[in-house]
């Protein structure tokens, strides 16, 4: 860099020299990039042969994702060292709302043995909520996934991706000169599920026939499964392209979770941001699924077989073990909140059988206070008081409705 400054491109001279120096710098930075994966597959190694426990099965997939990043990053071809940005939704990118880039490993583009990586930066997360730390969202990503396998245990079927807290060289980063926290930029990695697109692609500008259709072809227990999931990570973010569909031989569709950075509320942040969980923006609840019936009877006898206790001390145990493995990971999520999830479990494993889907996500939602300090024995009498309370708003909506079109009222 010191030695190409103090020539000028224009200047045929110049111009062989600077692409001299290009060269060498890439034959540099391969040679660099050799060191790196070289090292990385003697850590791997040094772990042996599995079963491994649950921690060393963390700190392999993160080896594990951080070579495939780095290997992957780089085009050997063209000396392209750099994975490119997605750029953020407001810059007419994919990436969201916050900045993203993605990686391309094995294969071609959406080939068969091509595996879609997104790495999204803690320290250049843009989105902030009350009751979500400053740059929480990634390891509430990581934790999403840890999550979704701990429900598998029960029966749960999520599919959400895997996701990986991982430490990479800024450099590989194209489109980003420099990290706030210098050489390396922590982050998640997430490896995308293949994917016939966002549920939008399939309600939005189609015709009522073809919305019907799509409705008729979701399995009732992945909505439910879904909804469950969202409920007990209190999920603030799942709009319409938050959620994947997987077309099926069958003509079945299958739903895949998606962006879980904005999740497990504080309780001084849910009174705030409830509106996201009980409102349109809720794909699950703005007509297209089955919000207004009781959750699937499979996915109900499967969340009344969850220890809620032990599920939410495995996942602190997960999360404790994430911040000794990456220390600016502390204090990002509030270890209260498993607590408080597995509270969120056992009210829905008693109200399951009395609320609707809608009715619950509201539940959670507005009287989160009272789910938390509300005792196993007193789990009924207050679903029978949210019951009451959700009844007699309905009706006085349906009178409201009837005054508005001149029916004269309704009993």
């Amino acid at each position: 860099t010191k030695a190409s400054s103090s020539l000028n491109p224009d200047k045929p001279k110049d111009k062989a020299k600077l692409a001299a120096l290009e060269k060498q710098a890439n034959v540099t930075r391969q040679a660099v990039q050799r060191v790196l994966l070289l090292e990385l597959a003697h850590e791997i190694e040094a772990f042996g042969s599995p079963p491994w426990n649950d921690s060393d099965n963390e700190k392999m997939a993160e080896l594990q994702v951080k070579f495939f990043f780095e290997e992957g990053a780089i085009s050997q071809k063209n000396a392209n060292f750099g994975a490119p940005p997605l750029g953020t939704a407001d810059e007419g990118g994919e990436g969201g709302a916050n900045e993203a880039w993605w990686i391309q490993r094995g294969g071609t583009s959406g080939g068969k043995d091509s595996k879609t990586y997104i790495f999204k930066p803690q320290e250049m997360e843009a989105t902030q909520f009350v009751g979500i730390p400053q740059n929480g969202g990634s390891v509430r990503e990581v934790l999403a996934k840890s999550t979704s396998d701990s429900l598998a245990k029960y029966g749960f079927d999520l599919g959400v991706c895997p996701t990986h807290l991982v430490d990479i060289d800024t450099a590989k980063l194209g489109g980003l000169s420099d990290s706030p926290k210098g050489a390396r930029t922590l982050g998640a990695m997430q490896e995308l599920a293949d994917n016939d697109g966002p549920v939008s692609d399939f309600v939005k500008d189609v015709t009522p026939e073809e919305q019907e259709a799509f409705k008729k072809s979701v399995d009732k227990k992945n909505f439910g499964d879904i909804a469950v999931f969202d409920m007990m990570f209190l999920n603030m973010d799942r709009h319409a392209g938050n959620l994947l569909v997987q077309k099926g031989p069958d003509g079945k569709n299958t739903l895949v979770p998606i962006a879980h950075g904005i999740g497990l509320m504080e309780p001084e942040g849910l009174s705030l941001t409830r509106q996201r969980m009980t409102g349109s923006q809720n794909v699950m609840l703005d007509g297209v699924f089955p919000s207004d019936e009781l959750l699937d009877a499979e996915t109900i006898a499967n969340l009344k077989s969850i220890d809620a206790k032990a599920m939410a001390d495995e996942l602190l145990q997960k999360q404790l073990d994430l911040e000794k493995r990456h220390p600016e990971t502390k204090g990002k999520i509030d270890h209260d909140e498993f607590d408080r999830m597995a509270k969120r479990v056992e009210f829905m494993q008693v109200a399951a059988d009395t609320l609707n889907v809608k009715e619950l996500f509201k539940a959670n939602a507005v009287y989160g206070d009272e789910i938390n300090a509300a005792k196993p024995t007193e789990l009924p009498r207050l679903i029978a008081k949210i019951k009451t309370k959700f009844d007699a708003v309905e009706k006085a909506s349906l009178q409201f409705e009837d005054i508005k079109e001149g029916s004269g009222g309704r009993n």
